[in-house]
């Protein structure tokens, strides 16, 4: 099959997903058919499906430019149909691993069955969006819970897939609201899995607060996130935020070595901390010292005295993931660098 027969059926594809659901599982399957016929991919090949559907995210942006890297082939789930066409922009060397799908509503029961058809692996970075509803419970908390089940629910009735990836307590989804979502579809994904048994492992990545480049971010104003109350805290005399930190590189490399870690039984949540030691050089102090430094021009209000750093347990991810935190100033000076480069563009 020609290339440009490839390209128009993933754009058919595209569009599919809201105009005839009972397609798309048909659609997917014919796509992947055609790129074996092509030579793409084999049977073989592992492919991950990313239900980022905030896939314009911070690290959702992240994990995807990772795995495409690694070569894999992935799935990527948008809210919108809106938004492929910034993320085709964002990964343009990758296309031809690249697929996209639409899920408008996660917590819709059976979201999920058919755009997980024939992956290996699963990572599930994504949560109901906020703000919309009068009834807080019933629009925002429940949909977490219920859309993290309903991915599994799916998952299950799959059988290729070996691993399922959840990134669960985010502490860059403020306000606190938005993290007792994650807390309870947590709690969720403890109660199913030994309830059900699947065939598959599942794997909880808890990272501290996320910093670093953000590849979605094309403007100064644009910034957000836990980015945004970093940047904050340089021009105020307090910081707003803890001082339990990790890089977004690290926390995406995370994702890559989960997907093959050893872990023992199908019937038990495999839990990861993601937050970079202080060792590696993460208190307030030592980040004035370097931010001043390395950027006079910033003037920078921040000064002690300060918290001291919040400790976690990151053995487990050191030790099993392997992981080699990057440093303080590496990660500082990757955001700082960043943000400096869109406000001379002003």
């Amino acid at each position: 099959m020609m290339e440009s027969q490839i390209d128009n059926m993933r754009k058919r594809k595209r569009y599919l997903v809201k105009t005839d659901p009972n397609v798309k599982f048909a659609k997917i399957k014919d796509i992947r058919q055609a790129q074996i016929n092509a030579g793409e991919v084999n049977d073989s090949t592992a492919e991950v499906c990313d239900t980022d559907s905030s896939s314009e995210s911070f690290i959702g942006s992240e994990v995807v430019s990772q795995t495409l890297e690694a070569g894999y082939h992935v799935r990527l789930s948008v809210r919108r149909e809106s938004q492929i066409d910034s993320l085709t922009k964002l990964f343009s060397e990758y296309m031809a691993k690249l697929t996209f799908v639409a899920i408008p509503d996660l917590a819709k029961p059976g979201a999920f069955n058919e755009v997980l058809w024939g992956v290996q692996y699963v990572f599930h970075i994504a949560s109901p969006v906020a703000g919309t509803g009068s009834d807080f419970m019933e629009d925002y908390l429940a949909p977490a819970q219920q859309g993290t089940i309903s991915l599994l629910n799916a998952a299950k009735t799959i059988s290729t897939i070996k691993r399922v990836i959840i990134v669960s307590s985010i502490l860059a989804l403020l306000p606190l609201d938005t993290q007792a979502s994650k807390v309870l579809a947590h709690r969720a994904v403890l109660e199913w899995v030994p309830k059900y048994e699947p065939n598959f492992s599942v794997i909880t990545l808890h990272p501290s607060f996320v910093f670093g480049r953000n590849l979605t971010q094309t403007s100064a104003d644009g910034i957000d996130g836990t980015n945004s109350m970093l940047w904050e805290s340089f021009f105020s005399e307090k910081p707003t935020l803890l001082m339990a930190s990790v890089d977004v590189r690290d926390v995406a490399l995370a994702h890559l070595i989960a997907l093959d870690v050893d872990v023992n039984g199908q019937s038990i949540v495999q839990e990861f901390v993601l937050s970079t030691p202080e060792a590696a050089g993460w208190k307030w102090e030592r980040v004035v010292q370097f931010v001043e430094e390395r950027y006079p021009d910033l003037k920078i209000r921040l000064k002690g005295p300060f918290d001291e750093t919040t400790k976690m347990d990151t053995k487990r991810a050191t030790e099993l993931l392997g992981i080699r935190w990057r440093n303080m100033e590496e990660t500082i000076s990757s955001f700082v660098d960043h943000q400096v480069e869109l406000k001379s563009q002003l």
